[in-house]
């Protein structure tokens, strides 16, 4: 089968069709891990870097049905779950200047929400203070 680079230059497809075709080429090597996911922190580190479009394509091609649904479930609900902590929170009330630690907190605090660990600011600081006091 044509992969999608190939495709792309045989076709002269513009710049930005290109990105999506080589985006559904990548869900589809991801397709067995998404399948396979069993909390939504995983299939949100997975279709993340994904363009609504391409999902799209994937969601419409896919045979797996469970692959699909966390598709479904990606763009109806997890794509759109934050934290209510953010930086500038951690600056304020921690104390704590920006560095890639925010990144990890962030991450945590966003995968806990995710997986129905947390649903509360209170929930959310006790995390990060458990994660400051960890060596």
């Amino acid at each position: 089968a044509e992969d999608a680079k190939q495709l792309i230059q045989r076709l002269h497809i513009r710049s930005s069709l290109a990105a999506v075709l080589r985006q559904i080429q990548a869900i589809k090597r991801i397709a067995p891990q998404l399948a396979a996911a069993q909390r939504p922190s995983q299939v949100y580190a997975l279709l993340k870097p994904y363009k609504d479009e391409a999902l799209l394509v994937c969601w419409l091609a896919f045979d797996d049905p469970a692959a699909r649904q966390w598709i479904a479930v990606f763009k109806e609900t997890l794509r759109s779950v934050t934290p209510v902590i953010g930086g500038k929170y951690l600056i304020e009330k921690f104390n704590l200047r920006p560095s890639p630690l925010f990144t990890q907190i962030l991450t945590r605090l966003r995968n806990a929400r995710l997986d129905g660990e947390i649903s509360t600011l209170a929930e959310e600081e006790a995390i990060v203070k458990a994660f400051l006091q960890s060596p």
